[in-house]
């Protein structure tokens, strides 16, 4: 029986014209259509937008910048009953979507999230996730046991969104983190180790970004901690 294209996908983008292509191709790929694929262009000075319409993608526009914004808008203009997260530099396991479908057939959760590798060494997987999912737990155990749901593999339900959206902080240093937490008083969350996506070694070793999440996993768990009453 073939699966009901059900899952919107949302790509935010801002001059990702080098990567755009793979990601988009592997969405094209996938075993289980997407219902849409929809490319939030947040503000690119490169060919990201021409790349998009390429691959028959639909460009939305946010002219105020940050991922945050970007995110909001690509959700908000999806029209299936789930909306899946990637992020431009990543590139999606062939069964992704079919995953999320599966998974998502329990009605008691609201939001799921997938493991990753670094796609530069896909040829050795296992280690690659191994890799992966020592990170995801030191950095759950540094948050107090918050499933977090990294915005390049996640997945939520459209009507959940709607009543979530108001609740999230713009001014939120990492906002996988907020999304993380306030999604989870809607209802179950979950990680699935069949909802795969590979992450550019270029994207996982900025320094920029490694700095900056270091500093908003401080304060995001201060934050927690003081939610817990602890």
């Amino acid at each position: 029986m073939r699966m009901k294209n059900v899952v919107s996908v949302v790509v935010p983008c801002y001059n990702e014209q080098r990567c755009l292509a793979d990601c988009l191709q592997s969405i094209a790929r996938q075993s289980v259509k997407a219902l849409e694929v929809i490319v939030v262009d947040n503000n690119s000075t490169d060919n990201s937008v021409e790349i998009a319409k390429k691959f028959g993608a639909i460009v939305v526009n946010e002219k105020k910048q940050g991922i945050f914004y970007a995110r909001n808008r690509g959700f908000n203009a999806a029209k299936g009953k789930i909306i899946a997260r990637i992020d431009a530099d990543s590139v999606a396991d062939v069964d992704w979507i079919k995953s999320i479908t599966e998974t998502m057939r329990d009605r008691n959760l609201v939001a799921i999230g997938g493991i990753s590798y670094t796609y530069e060494l896909r040829w050795l997987l296992p280690l690659a996730i191994a890799v992966h999912a020592i990170f995801n737990r030191f950095h759950e155990k540094r948050l107090y046991g918050l499933t977090v749901l990294y915005g390049f593999n996640m997945a939520v339900r459209k009507n959940v969104w709607k009543n979530l959206e108001q609740q999230l902080d713009e001014n939120c240093i990492n906002e996988d983190i907020d999304f993380s937490m306030q999604v989870q008083k809607h209802g179950k969350v979950l990680r699935s180790s069949r909802m795969i996506v590979g992450n550019r070694l270029a994207g996982i070793m900025n320094p920029i970004k490694l700095i900056r999440y270091w500093k908003a996993d401080g304060e995001s768990a201060k934050r927690i901690k003081k939610e817990l009453g602890s």
